[in-house]
């Protein structure tokens, strides 16, 4: 039952953080078109706002969903001030906290729209350019504690969605930008871009970037509830349903019929020098 419960509150973890991590890309990118003055001239401007602000709420709610999962989850079991205060985490402090800062930057970018008229449009738009820390933030949250970024769907969907907004905020910076600062700009955004690229490939999805994640401090399995700190040469558990996880279970099969081969031969030196002669060193 505690097997189908954490499958249950995991799978909904990453199907939440990832429809989050979508809604907030089309939130954004839909806020550069409308800043490009891209426009449909069948679709009145009171109806692209509207959508953009939706977008976010969308954003807003499976970010909840996705929070309230990982709190549930049995497997890092988080206590309350975990999962409100940034980087105080057992499990990945730097990622998970990550996570929780664009939580709150992304409440504050939508709320900014309800007090517009009272901090005028100058001041709304400076606080707007938050989106932009908001996403960058998002993207190194997802990529770093999401499972699911070594899968090739996984990475499609960041890869995806980093590209879109790179793409619009180049073509932003293009037409806004004065030709002096214009090449260099684009030459920041690029470079960026390559380095979130490599890191992605180069670390996240290798093989032991959970132990690295995590600190060295193991899986992080259940450690807010038990108050036990792991071992810092603590074997890398994967979550349950992942590939990593399966091969993990297979390989406790083996160590155990490993143990019963190694018993069997205990019983067979106890009969003879014969014995161990003919079975002990064909086993090994």
């Amino acid at each position: 039952m505690n097997d189908v419960y954490h499958q249950i509150t995991w799978d909904t973890a990453r199907i939440a953080g990832m429809l989050g991590f979508v809604l907030l890309t089309a939130s954004v990118a839909l806020g550069l078109l409308l800043s490009l003055k891209v426009r449909s001239r069948s679709w009145p401007r009171f109806v692209t706002d509207g959508l953009h602000r939706h977008l976010t709420l969308l954003a807003i709610i499976f970010t909840a969903i996705h929070t309230l999962a990982v709190w549930l989850d049995p497997f890092t079991a988080f206590a309350p001030a975990e999962v409100f205060l940034p980087f105080a985490t057992h499990y990945r402090p730097l990622w998970i906290g990550l996570g929780i800062v664009a939580a709150y930057l992304l409440v504050a970018v939508w709320a900014s729209e309800w007090i517009r008229p009272r901090i005028g449009y100058a001041w709304w738009r400076r606080l707007h350019y938050v989106s932009f820390a908001l996403f960058v933030v998002a993207t190194l949250h997802g990529i770093g504690s999401g499972s699911d970024t070594a899968t090739s769907w996984g990475f499609a969907i960041y890869a995806a969605g980093v590209g879109a907004v790179v793409l619009l905020l180049a073509w932003r910076l293009w037409v806004a930008v004065t030709p002096e600062w214009r090449a260099p700009s684009l030459a920041v955004l690029a470079a960026a871009t390559f380095i979130l690229a490599a890191w992605t490939v180069l670390l996240p999805m290798q093989p032991g970037w959970n132990a690295i994640a995590n600190n060295g401090n193991g899986d992080g399995r259940a450690n807010a509830a038990t108050g036990v700190q792991p071992a810092t040469d603590q074997l890398e558990i994967a979550p349950p349903g992942t590939d990593a996880w399966q091969s993990d279970a297979h390989g406790d099969d083996e160590e155990d019929h490993h143990e019963d081969e190694s018993h069997d031969e205990h019983e067979d030196e106890s009969h003879g020098e014969d014995d161990h002669e003919g079975d002990g060193f064909g086993n090994i």
